[in-house]
């Protein structure tokens, strides 16, 4: 794929080549909350590849030696990492923190619109550390630095997790050929992936794609999947406290975690 991998040593946000910095693939001030007691961590990836002829999948496990909470690359520089995103990393702790804790007391609207752009950030790096699959733009990744919001094209949610007790994420990337473009998926940049990110109690679910038609039906998707949305907000009726806590060994954890989302938009898959 052609899209900027860690690396190139150039910035996955704003494309310098300057002071490059070694960013935590997931954020360091975790440390404080989620104990690192695993010894190893695995980077499973699922690529879709959707053109003019049959749509094809490409599975890549990679294991790495170490906890995933100490891993780090060289992918930001300096500017964007003790900038904007130490100043988002520090807004969201004290937001975060207690979401992860299983205390949603004071979750609120204005949270989940910093949530979305802090998820928006860090879905970005976990895509980016894996460079044979990607699976964020490079115009989205701009779009995060510039705007500090989330781009256009993404649906994001929060679920309640049990037994989980570590940091884990699951990062299922696509190419979508849209309409007659025959160009070849390998020249094409990852302009699809469906993400989810579980910090202890806290389940993050993230879908970005290049068109709105590929996004799934928001309240369907979220009733089914026991999760809640959070970008955008405002959609009724759901309510965070009704929602089910989605055990780590349940069906609910597998439909959430793998393909779920290319199992129900297969339909439309197939008339793109």
């Amino acid at each position: 794929m052609t899209a900027t991998s860690p690396h190139a040593r150039r910035c996955i946000f704003c494309g310098s080549r300057k002071n490059m910095t070694r960013e935590h693939v997931v954020p360091n001030w975790l440390r404080n909350i989620i104990p690192r007691v695993s010894e190893n961590h695995t980077h499973v990836a699922t690529l879709y590849i959707k053109n003019e002829s049959k749509p094809t999948f490409q599975r890549f496990v990679k294991t790495r030696g170490g906890n995933l909470g100490t891993r780090q690359l060289l992918m930001v520089c300096e500017i964007c990492n003790t900038g904007w995103m130490k100043d988002l990393q520090d807004e969201l702790i004290p937001i975060l923190s207690p979401l992860i804790n299983g205390d949603w007391t004071k979750f609120s609207a204005q949270h989940a619109e910093r949530i979305s752009v802090w998820l928006a950030m860090t879905t970005s790096v976990v895509a980016m550390s894996f460079p044979k699959s990607g699976g964020v733009t490079v115009n989205d990744r701009n779009f995060i630095r510039r705007n500090l919001a989330v781009p256009p094209g993404w649906l994001m949610w929060l679920g309640r997790g049990s037994g989980f007790h570590r940091i884990t994420y699951s990062n299922r990337p696509g190419t979508v050929i849209l309409g007659t473009d025959a160009t070849a998926p390998d020249v094409v940049e990852t302009n699809l992936a469906v993400t989810t990110i579980v910090l202890d109690q806290l389940i993050l679910h993230c879908i970005n794609a290049p068109n709105a038609k590929l996004l799934p039906d928001l309240i369907p998707y979220s009733v089914d999947l026991a999760v809640f949305p959070i970008h955008p907000w405002g959609q009724p009726p759901l309510d965070w406290a009704t929602m089910p806590i989605i055990h780590d060994k349940s069906y609910e954890w597998i439909r959430l975690r793998d393909a779920y989302y290319f199992e129900v938009m297969q339909p439309l898959f197939s008339r793109s």
